[in-house]
């Protein structure tokens, strides 16, 4: 990803730079899977691949990484509308750096895309949520579902074991991916998760039966602040 300075063309480089230093220094250290391993490690890798399968043009590639970068923003002020909230903060911040209105609207437009239920307008917010959905078919899906429960319960919601597998099966059996690259690249691991949760919930007679994968708090919040 380059940094293009030119009339009417935002700086990217700086303005990723800028989401990413408040991400550091004002996300709660709750949040386990909100967090910048999510956000750069995880979505943004996904996202520029998707970008690529789908021929965007670079700046739409530069337009979606920023929106990458802003998707999660709004945590550092609440959860419940965060992406509202990163939008608006995009809104008010990216003039700074130089972009149009129009550009600031395409990728507020993509922040928005990422709230459930998922109602993407364009090519653009349909890449946005996928790349953000693409967790669901990482090799490491069950530690990043650890991660996002253990940051559920550190903000104040516990539920069983049985209780949690069978909401992330309903999810993942609800859920599609919007572009074909993304189909083509991560529904084939997806339903072998979804084969796993169906499994592990079926075969258990007892709650003690369920796997205890999810990290406990202490382990998440040094991941966390590892990541950091």
């Amino acid at each position: 990803m380059s940094t293009i300075n030119r009339p009417n063309y935002g700086d990217v480089a700086e303005a990723i730079h800028y989401a990413r230093q408040c991400l550091k220094e004002k996300l709660p250290p709750q949040l386990t899977y909100h967090n910048l391993k999510h956000t750069f490690e995880h979505v943004l890798p996904a996202a520029m691949d998707l970008a690529d399968r789908c021929g965007l043009t670079q700046e739409e590639k530069d337009l979606l990484a920023v929106a990458v970068a802003f998707h999660d923003i709004g945590w550092i002020v609440q959860g419940t509308g965060h992406e509202r909230i990163g939008a608006d903060m995009a809104r008010k911040e990216l003039p700074d750096f130089g972009f149009t209105e129009l550009q600031i609207e395409r990728i507020a437009s993509m922040i928005l895309a990422t709230k459930l239920p998922h109602q993407p307008t364009c090519l653009l917010d349909s890449i946005m949520i996928d790349a953000d959905m693409a967790v669901l078919s990482r090799d490491d899906f069950w530690h990043c579902n650890g991660e996002l429960r253990c940051e559920v319960e550190l903000l104040g919601e516990t539920m069983s074991d049985r209780l949690w597998y069978e909401g992330q099966l309903s999810f993942l059996e609800a859920h599609h991916y919007f572009t074909e690259a993304a189909v083509a690249a991560y529904e084939p691991a997806k339903q072998e998760h979804i084969l796993e949760l169906r499994h592990l919930l079926e075969t258990s007679e007892a709650e003690a039966d369920l796997p205890q994968t999810r990290l406990s708090p202490a382990e998440s919040l040094v991941e966390s602040e590892n990541d950091g």
